[in-house]
């Protein structure tokens, strides 16, 4: 085992380089933080494969600070690499895991929460859990502290701005049911780009949005936010979303994005928008566009993740 005293030596000793070990849960999430700091190693364990099944390596390639660690609970890596911190997310079976580690090498752990909307959760049964990561260090995507009564650092998700084209008629769709898409597709006039972001590269994904004038958002997420609606948001399109928590908090409605409750009125929305002038929707893509300018800075996500892993890493551990 590990003595604290080797923590205690680390923790004096400023790093600009820190080796972090790193529980992969998010594709996007993941590698833009990874790539926010090329300075830092990261270390994501993993069992039986050289990369996680679903993460889209079409969409988001591999960092290249990013490392595998195959087999890792037989692997005897833990006395290979002075590892600094542990990053997980959420409170799961990866917390679990983390803590266990945290304890063998006396380093602390960075948690990250993606839920950004706690209204369909059961706050009663999660506070107990909650309250064991008292002495963690925690990070939410979005402001819902109050919401789990526990303090935490809010860093909100990257997304760089687009820059959306002037020009631009199209309709984009991405990772749509075909059932749903059949039952809008024959009151669309304009033209319909659909795709699946598996088999696309970023450049092509993020063309396709700056090219579009309309994102439809057919899903119902009702914790997590959405890159992909935040990515349409800052190519300048007017999205188009099934009401939800999170679209709700995140959408104005005629003012940053257009929000229907079902399908017939969406339906209804649509022709309405069809038969305008385009006046209003101009307003309403460049008032997405400077939402996320204004919310989802990529440099000020970089600084804040640089200063928390710098002072997690110098902190001596506590448990």
């Amino acid at each position: 085992m590990i003595s604290p005293i080797n923590n205690i030596a680390r923790s004096a000793t400023i790093k600009q380089s820190l080796n972090i070990l790193y529980f992969v849960s998010d594709d996007y999430f993941d590698s833009t933080l990874c790539n926010a700091l090329p300075q830092h190693n990261f270390y994501a364990p993993i069992n039986d494969h050289n990369r996680p099944n679903d993460w889209n390596f079409s969409l988001y390639p591999q960092p290249d600070n990013l490392y595998y660690i195959a087999n890792f609970h037989t692997n005897n890596i833990i006395s290979k690499i002075d590892f600094d911190l542990i990053i997980c997310h959420d409170r799961t079976t990866q917390y679990d895991i983390a803590k266990q580690l945290a304890n063998i090498l006396h380093i602390n752990v960075v948690i990250i929460e993606h839920i950004a909307n706690t209204e369909y959760l059961d706050l009663i049964g999660m506070i107990p859990i909650l309250k064991k990561t008292k002495n963690d260090i925690n990070v939410f995507v979005e402001d819902v502290q109050k919401q789990f009564k526990i303090n935490g650092t809010i860093i909100k998700y990257s997304i760089s701005n687009l820059y959306p084209n002037n020009k631009k008629d199209q309709i984009c769709i991405f990772d749509v049911e075909p059932t749903i898409l059949d039952g809008i597709k024959q009151h669309i006039t304009k033209p319909t780009i659909t795709d699946n972001t598996k088999t696309i590269s970023a450049d092509q994904y993020h063309d396709t949005l700056k090219n579009s004038k309309f994102y439809f958002n057919l899903s119902a997420e009702t914790t997590r936010i959405q890159p992909s609606v935040l990515h349409a948001m800052s190519a300048g399109c007017i999205v188009v979303s099934m009401s939800s928590p999170i679209i709700n908090n995140l959408i104005t409605h005629m003012e940053t994005g257009i929000i229907f409750q079902n399908m017939e009125e969406l339906i209804q929305l649509w022709h309405n928008i069809d038969n305008s002038t385009g006046a209003d929707t101009t307003k309403i893509a460049k008032n997405a566009n400077q939402y996320i300018v204004d919310n989802y800075n990529p440099e000020t996500f970089q600084q804040k993740w640089s200063t928390l892993l710098i002072n997690t890493s110098n902190k001596t551990y506590i448990r």
